[in-house]
């Protein structure tokens, strides 16, 4: 990489991919950018993914690193300090919303430690299949609204019930899968059936490392209980909550 002065401009030529790791801070050039930058969702989304997998969302713990001395508490689940890894993904209300999505891919998910780690492995082979558009989202779908959520509980003092936030999830998707994919479903339940992997997998029980990474796994038997139950659950909300949320 060159740096050079141009007049009063600095000029930089190189590999992006000695730029990105540098963004990052580690020898690490495996950034996964596209997963960021190139996929079809809101430009503000993208930036706030991008700076979720640096670790610097404006959470508690990186306001205390400067200088803000806060309770550090999780507003979701209300028991622990809250960091970026934590708030994303090991919260049990995010684990909640994660256990329900992953139930209707059918897919089981060795929780990755950071959303960086998350990013580098979601999207795999499945981005590449009929439904693949809907999985490929739904990540930055799911941190966009965990982040809303929380600040919703920090800022307004509005809580919404599980049942409310999945279904805000839900809404969410539906809406950038319309105006950013052109994507329509004629039902809602429609939508749930395109949420499909199985019909591709055949044979083995298991089908490990389906998404060329060890996180991933295809269970028939685990997706068939689990779609069943995560169906009917979501029917049940969206039958109960449809009078208040339009989707």
């Amino acid at each position: 990489m060159r740096i050079r002065y141009v007049g009063n401009q600095i000029e930089i030529r190189g590999s992006w991919l000695i730029i990105i790791s540098l963004l990052v801070g580690s020898n690490d050039c495996c950034f996964p950018w596209k997963s960021i930058w190139k996929q079809k969702i809101p430009s503000w989304v993208a930036f706030f993914v991008w700076i979720a997998a640096l670790g610097k969302c404006l959470t508690i713990d990186n306001l205390r690193k400067r200088k803000v001395w806060i309770l550090d508490w999780c507003y979701m689940c209300k028991c622990n300090g809250e960091l970026v890894e934590h708030l994303f993904l090991h919260c049990s209300v995010a684990m909640d919303l994660w256990a329900m999505v992953l139930g209707l891919f059918g897919v089981s998910l060795v929780m990755p430690q950071s959303v960086l780690g998350l990013l580098e492995c979601w999207q795999g082979r499945f981005g590449c299949r009929r439904n693949g558009f809907i999985w490929i989202i739904v990540p930055h779908c799911l941190m966009w609204c965990l982040w809303r959520e929380r600040n919703s509980r920090c800022f307004e003092d509005n809580e919404r019930s599980i049942p409310d936030l999945k279904l805000f999830f839900f809404r969410t998707l539906l809406d950038w899968l319309a105006t950013l994919w052109n994507q329509s479903f004629s039902s809602f339940l429609d939508f749930l059936d395109s949420c499909n992997f199985y019909s591709w997998f055949v044979d083995p029980l298991y089908t490990p490392c389906v998404l060329g990474c060890p996180f991933f796994y295809i269970n028939k038997t685990y997706q068939q209980q689990q779609q069943k139950y995560i169906f009917l659950n979501i029917k049940w909300m969206w039958l109960h909550y449809s009078s208040t949320i339009s989707i």
